[in-house]
């Protein structure tokens, strides 16, 4: 973990009947948060003291579960990450953990590492005792790195409906939705540089002319501020469609990563740095598909 990110922890239950054994469990957790704020490795924060993000997200998450389920931490010490981790995957049980990690600035850092800290509390949590309103929470997750794992763990059919079995062996389908000329041939240079043989890119000029084209893809990298139809309704109407393709956003604009998570975006791309961005996202897909051998 780098020095300079500072690590808030979102942290609420799910309320169930659990037997014995898993009471047990959640006590258990209790006298771990105890012994790490003994430690001065966290430190409760208020909800007031949230950044929008923070907020944001809080508020999502309390639109389905109630307020005073949630708890909220800091991890206060450099180093001390591998210590939770480790609490977690041994202790927690009928609890789901939730980092946001966020720059000295108080600002969104980066959703890559966002779910990757997610995956790694969450992987050792039985996904059948999480009831239907969780599992946007989880089909979130299910789209990075450790996504065999999760899947092998849970017993998911997630693997089998993630991606169309028909696609042409050996291809990625990509699409891009920009409005703004200049930015839809920044980003088809940068793609066309990283992709492979058998890939296929469309490029669309607005959030109406993609529906219309009424297209799969593997990915589809989308303009947040459009004309007519803008790129949240876009995506929020191709996955009634397609509602498990994945959906990476463009955007100038850090502060529209607060409304993502309503529609499960892949990642944040900042036009101002796309060219690492984009291959990023691309390559970390490639190795989900691959993994799965879709491709």
């Amino acid at each position: 973990m780098k020095n300079k990110y500072i690590i808030k922890l979102y942290h609420y239950y799910l309320r169930k009947k659990y037997d014995n054994d898993k009471i047990v469990g959640i006590k258990e957790s209790e006298k771990v948060l105890e012994k790490l704020k003994n430690l001065s490795v966290i430190e409760p924060i208020s909800i007031n003291d949230l950044d929008y993000m923070g907020k944001a997200f809080l508020n999502d998450l309390s639109s389905e579960y109630p307020k005073d389920s949630l708890k909220i931490f800091k991890i206060v010490k450099n180093g001390t990450t591998d210590i939770f981790y480790k609490y977690h995957r041994e202790r927690y049980v009928g609890k789901v953990c939730i980092y946001i990690f966020l720059s000295e600035d108080n600002s969104l850092h980066s959703n890559c590492d966002l779910l990757e800290c997610k995956l790694e509390i969450m992987k050792g949590i039985n996904k059948s005792e999480i009831d239907k309103k969780s599992h946007i929470y989880w089909r979130y997750l299910d789209t990075m790195h450790q996504y065999d794992i999760m899947v092998k763990e849970t017993k998911s059919n997630f693997k089998e409906k993630f991606f169309n079995k028909n696609k042409t062996e050996g291809k990625m389908r990509i699409a891009i939705v920009d409005d703004e000329l200049i930015w839809r041939k920044k980003s088809y240079s940068y793609i066309k540089k990283i992709v492979e043989k058998n890939d296929s890119i469309d490029v669309f000029k607005s959030g109406n002319d993609f529906l219309e084209k009424h297209a799969e893809y593997d990915i589809v990298f989308m303009d947040i501020e459009m004309p007519e139809i803008d790129g949240w309704n876009t995506a929020k109407t191709y996955r009634i469609f397609y509602p498990e393709s994945v959906v990476a956003m463009l955007t100038t604009h850090d502060e529209m990563c607060s409304k993502g998570y309503h529609i499960n975006a892949f990642r944040f791309i900042s036009k101002q740095n796309m060219e690492y961005e984009l291959s990023e996202a691309l390559c970390s897909l490639r190795k989900i598909l691959r993994k799965d051998k879709q491709i």
